[in-house]
C-alpha cells in the first residue's frame, strides 16, 4: 500500500542522488526539496513501483533508473481531444501500452568507471518490462558524450535512432 510519508523520505534520498548524479551535466539545475511532494504525487499516479530500480552499494544508493509507461501511445489514439469521447479512449488504451520510457537515470560519480552499473540497470529494466508485456523501450535524452550510459545501452542491444543538438549563436554581431 502506498505510504506518502515513507515516499517523501525516499524521495529526499532519491533527489539527493539525482542532484549528485546530474551535477556536471550541461544545463542541469538542482531540483529543490520543495519539489519532492509534487514528484511523489505525480509518481503515484503514473509510476509503477516495480519499474523504479535502485542499485545500492553497502546500503547506499549507487544509481537508479526511473521508468514509466509511454502514455503517448494512449494519448495519440485520442487525437489530442479529451472531449467528448477522447478521455474514454485514453482510459481504455492505457491498458494497451506496450512501450516503456526511461524517464530518468543517474549513476553517482564514484560508480561511473566502467559502465557496468548502467548495463545492470538497463538489463533489469528490460527483465521487469518483459514480465509486464513491454515490447519496446525508449532510453531517450542521453547525452552522447556520456560514454558509460551509451556503453550500457549498446550492451543490451540499444540503437541510436535520434540525435538532438543545441547550437548557440550570438544575437548581435560585435
Amino acid at each position: 500500500r502506498w505510504n506518502k510519508k515513507a515516499s517523501l523520505e525516499e524521495g529526499k534520498l532519491f533527489l539527493e542522488a539525482f542532484n549528485r548524479a546530474w551535477a556536471n551535466n550541461w544545463g542541469h539545475l538542482p531540483v529543490r526539496e520543495s519539489y519532492i511532494s509534487y514528484l511523489v504525487d505525480f509518481g503515484r499516479w503514473i509510476g509503477i513501483p516495480e519499474l523504479v530500480i535502485i542499485a545500492e552499494h553497502k546500503g547506499r544508493m549507487a544509481g537508479f533508473v526511473y521508468n514509466i509507461p509511454d502514455f503517448n501511445q494512449a494519448l495519440k489514439r485520442a487525437n489530442g481531444r479529451l472531449f467528448p469521447f477522447g478521455i474514454f479512449k485514453i482510459l481504455r488504451d492505457i491498458r494497451k501500452i506496450n512501450r516503456l520510457r526511461v524517464a530518468m537515470t543517474g549513476i553517482l560519480p564514484e560508480y561511473r568507471l566502467s559502465g557496468m552499473l548502467e548495463l545492470c540497470l538497463y538489463l533489469e529494466t528490460k527483465s521487469r518490462g518483459d514480465r509486464r508485456g513491454i515490447k519496446s523501450y525508449d532510453f531517450s535524452l542521453i547525452v552522447e558524450k556520456n560514454s558509460g550510459a551509451c556503453r550500457g545501452l549498446y550492451g543490451v542491444g540499444g540503437k541510436r535512432y535520434k540525435t538532438f543538438r543545441f547550437y548557440t549563436r550570438p544575437i548581435t554581431e560585435s
